[in-house]
């Protein structure tokens, strides 16, 4: 009898863990797909990130960003091609390993968007001020 009770209580024990082992499987999955459909949301709302206006010239607003801004959308997931003072590195073949991080100079740069026929962000162009 005394046999019998273990076997229950190791068996209990054996389905609780399969148990917790299951539900943080699933919930791992769940904040996948959560993560998925949000950055599918935000790409069919055109939202790259909220920006700052730090500068007005006449009426045109230039938005400004620092060097260690412009290496973070290089470093991220890249979400439209980039251009660096005319030079273009495009989304699908960038490759943010072997780019050399150091071409790029100290200071502040001017921000500015290509957009197509429907306002989506085609590219983002960043040019190093003097």
């Amino acid at each position: 009898m005394e046999q019998a009770g273990k076997l229950l209580e190791q068996t209990a024990y054996v389905l609780l863990f399969c148990l917790g082992v299951s539900l943080l499987l699933l919930s791992y999955k769940n904040i996948g797909d959560s993560i998925g459909l949000l950055k599918n949301s935000t790409a069919r709302q055109n939202v790259l990130r909220e920006q700052e206006i730090m500068e007005y010239k006449g009426k045109e607003h230039i938005l400004t960003v620092t060097r260690a801004e412009v290496i973070g959308y290089l470093t991220g997931s890249l979400e439209a091609d980039i251009r660096i003072d005319g030079i273009s590195y495009p989304k699908d073949s960038f490759d943010r390993d072997s780019f050399d991080y150091s071409i790029l100079p100290e200071g502040i740069y001017n921000k500015g968007y290509v957009l197509d026929g429907k306002d989506f962000v085609i590219e983002m162009i960043f040019t190093h001020r003097n």
